[in-house]
């Protein structure tokens, strides 16, 4: 693949159209940074395999049809251990979504299978997605909403240079000052709370819970359990919403794993199926959807923000 880069100025906010002029047939949209409090959607999608079946290719045409600005990807966004390699075929699998627009996605540990795939793919095709951070973990804005993109595959403390919790925690301080703050999302690979067939990062979790609460964190997204999940965890000042959103395509697991662990009571849906998630933020709540490859809502919530 080759790849070009364009630098457009002096945007109104909204989205865009464009048409490749040396093949008419390409075209594709792409979105602004929109006004703080103006309404935006965009789609979580997590362990993408389209190398394995259709699923994710059905998804993403399902999702497509609601439309959103912008997708973010909570890791695992192809897979050598399927018993072939598919960044070959990730691109045009994927046109659905590349074509709606921005593309965001954290790091799984599928990112680094082969010596060489996080240098050779990952950072070259998707390194510095955001404005601020690294290609390891960074934060964009739209709608006066910061989404951050932690990186679950090295330590947030004693790991990188300057720690990523120090960043994190610098950050949410800063952003929650910024003009025009409502609140952030967070996503993330490894699932800091899960019932399902994976760990969960209860260390980790019990780190951050206090960062997402001082700072007015409403979303938590994660992904590497192939499956879906949604918890409401009680804090001190009001509730906090986990969403797994792994099911994006590659082999379901057994959700129901690990229902023995301490917080069973705090997840309120699940399912063992594909899915990608759709979110609708407006001035008064965050609404959203977990659309399987049918098109249908297998999942349905709100979050009130006032």
């Amino acid at each position: 693949y080759y790849m070009h880069e364009a630098k457009l100025s002096g945007l109104a906010s909204g989205c865009y159209t464009y048409t490749l002029t040396a093949d008419t047939s390409r075209n594709g949209r792409f979105c602004t940074a929109r006004a703080s409090g103006e309404d935006f959607n965009f789609m979580a999608i997590a362990d993408t395999n389209p190398g394995l079946t259709d699923n994710t290719e059905l998804i993403l045409e399902q999702v497509a049809r609601k439309g959103y600005d912008f997708t973010v990807h909570a890791g695992d966004i192809q897979y050598y251990s399927s018993g072939l390699e598919t960044w070959a075929s990730w691109f045009p699998s994927m046109q659905p979504m590349l074509s709606q627009g921005g593309f965001f996605p954290a790091i799984g540990n599928h990112e680094s299978e082969k010596p060489d795939e996080y240098d050779a793919y990952y950072t070259r095709f998707f390194g510095n997605s955001g404005f601020e951070g690294t290609s390891a973990y960074y934060v964009f804005d739209t709608g006066g909403v910061s989404f951050f993109s932690l990186d679950t595959e090295i330590p947030l403390q004693d790991g990188a240079d300057p720690a990523q919790y120090d960043w994190f925690a610098a950050k949410l301080a800063e952003k929650s000052e910024a003009e025009g703050y409502r609140f952030s999302f967070v996503y993330l690979h490894r699932p800091l709370i899960t019932w399902g067939d994976t760990g969960s990062l209860l260390t980790e979790r019990y780190l951050l819970e206090p960062l997402f609460e001082q700072y007015n964190v409403r979303l938590v997204l994660q992904g590497h359990m192939h499956g879906y999940e949604r918890f409401t965890v009680p804090l001190t000042s009001r509730d906090l919403t986990y969403v797994t959103t792994g099911g994006g395509g590659g082999a379901i697991g057994n959700v129901d794993e690990n229902i023995d662990r301490e917080f069973c009571n705090q997840r309120v849906a699940s399912g063992a199926f594909n899915e990608a998630l759709w979110v609708q933020v407006t001035q008064t709540e965050i609404k959203a959807q977990a659309i399987d490859q049918t098109g249908t809502a297998k999942d349905d919530f709100t979050i009130p923000l006032q």
